[in-house]
């Protein structure tokens, strides 16, 4: 293994690790002796049978990393190959890249270090500015490494870029294994398939914020449909909290598919930059239990509710002025009445809320209204028939709106359990279906499976 005071590629001096080792990767401090300037060295540990075509291939991955230039983004200055244990052929690729004084966040965190909902921000800022250059470049650059060890703090306060994951990718490809490729809770789904985007990228932009907002990782986070749960935890504006929601969301296509796209609705003050593709549905679940809770308002919202407000009070004092007027009725007495009416409308349509609970032998429909739950319904799996969710229009005066129909199917009738958004349809037969794959039914007579789940 390598030693302090060794010289390497017959020009770095090794110093000191930066990082814990391991068998497979190793980060030093070292000296350059032809400019004396500190270098870092990341070196990776390639198979014993590799081959030329393969290094060559990381060559060429290293000599794009070589045509970087972005002042917080350390530069690759040089990289080689050597062969430490020649009779056992294994193989070492070493990245020499800038050595800039700081501490990483991971140490940062580590020693408990608490961070500003304003220093948050600044982060993601100047990040994402940092991957808005590198998925512009041609051909584009994935970091595939976002981290809080890949993050260092300067001493000027500014934030800089170092390990990427482009190598380790590329080395994991050709049966090379490393302990983590991009970080355990921060690399999302379709990067762990083999599939990463710029919104990878993004997402793993995300998890280490919220690492650094809760102090703890987001692998031990509980998740709640496709959402980290972490709000609770945090004292963070609301808008702030959506953004860190959507910019984490499992599925790829919901988040924001550029770093500019992200940036700009960091830096906006309007939440509708990214509220209506946010998923409010709330998934709980235990091994014996599953619970949706789907509440009206992100159906039909307060802006649709002021337009149908608006039409009825106007058709209903046009309505006066032709009809009750001529019968002399007190106009306060024609308020008292109708204001209490449209009041009910709106807090029933609005603050509504329902319940969908499936258990070992029933689902459970409940309604609820500010908290408080009623009109409790329960049906037995042996007499469901079919559980589908249907394309529905709500047609309100002046307003149409798509989503879709929750409907079950029994023997005694059909019944409308709730509505959800076209967007949320696709979360809610995933949880269930899942649930129904994985859970053993008691119940011997129950007819409801996966198969009779329509969309």
């Amino acid at each position: 293994m390598f030693e302090e005071k060794e010289t390497i590629g017959d020009r770095y001096q090794l110093e000191r690790q930066l990082a814990i080792p391991n068998s497979d990767r190793q980060t030093w401090l070292a000296t350059d002796l032809q400019t004396q300037h500190k270098v870092r060295l990341r070196m990776l540990a390639l198979s014993p049978g590799t081959s030329a075509e393969q290094l060559k291939i990381f060559k060429q991955e290293a000599r794009v990393l070589r045509t970087l230039d972005r002042p917080q983004i350390l530069k690759y200055k040089d990289y080689f190959d050597i062969d430490t244990y020649t009779g056992g052929g294994v193989v070492w690729f070493v990245l020499v890249q800038d050595f800039v004084e700081g501490t990483s966040l991971l140490k940062l965190i580590e020693s408990g270090r608490k961070f500003s909902e304003k220093q948050l921000r600044s982060f993601a800022v100047q990040i994402l500015d940092m991957l808005a250059y590198l998925h512009d470049l041609n051909p584009q650059v994935l970091h595939l490494g976002i981290k809080p060890t890949n993050l260092i703090l300067g001493k000027d306060g500014k934030i800089y870029l170092i390990g990427f994951g482009i190598i380790e990718a590329l080395a994991a490809d050709r049966g090379v294994c490393f302990n983590t490729i991009g970080g355990k809770g921060y690399t999302p789904l379709e990067q762990f398939l083999g599939q990463p985007t710029p919104a990878s990228d993004l997402y793993a932009l995300g998890a280490t914020l919220i690492h650094l907002a809760t102090g703890i990782t987001p692998a031990e986070l509980p998740q709640s449909g496709s959402y980290i749960e972490f709000a609770d935890l945090v004292n963070l504006d609301s808008n702030f909290v959506r953004w860190l929601e959507k910019i984490t969301d499992v599925n790829a296509e919901r988040r924001f598919q550029s770093a500019i796209e992200a940036k700009k609705a960091l830096l906006s003050k309007k939440a509708s930059q990214f509220k209506d593709s946010q998923q409010q549905i709330q998934v709980n679940k235990s091994d014996t239990l599953l619970k949706i809770k789907i509440p009206n308002s992100h159906i039909i919202n307060w802006q649709d509710y002021s337009v149908v407000l608006a039409l009825i009070s106007i058709k209903l004092i046009i309505f006066k002025q032709l009809f009750i007027f001529q019968m002399e009725v007190n106009y306060i007495f024609w308020l008292a009445i109708v204001a209490p009416i449209l009041t009910i409308y709106v807090i029933l349509f609005v603050f509504e809320g329902t319940i969908i609970s499936l258990s070992a032998e029933k689902i459970s429909v409940t309604k609820y209204l500010f908290g408080m739950t009623y009109g409790r319904k329960r049906f037995k799996y042996s007499t469901i028939l079919n559980f589908q969710i249907e394309p529905y229009q709500e047609i309100l005066p002046g307003v149409v709106r798509l989503f879709k129909k929750v409907t079950l199917s029994t023997q005694q009738g059909n019944y409308d359990l709730a509505k959800i958004s076209q967007n949320e349809s696709e979360l809610f037969l995933k949880e269930i279906k899942v649930w129904f794959n994985q859970y053993q039914f008691e119940n011997s007579e129950s007819v409801v499976l996966p198969n009779q789940l329509n969309s």
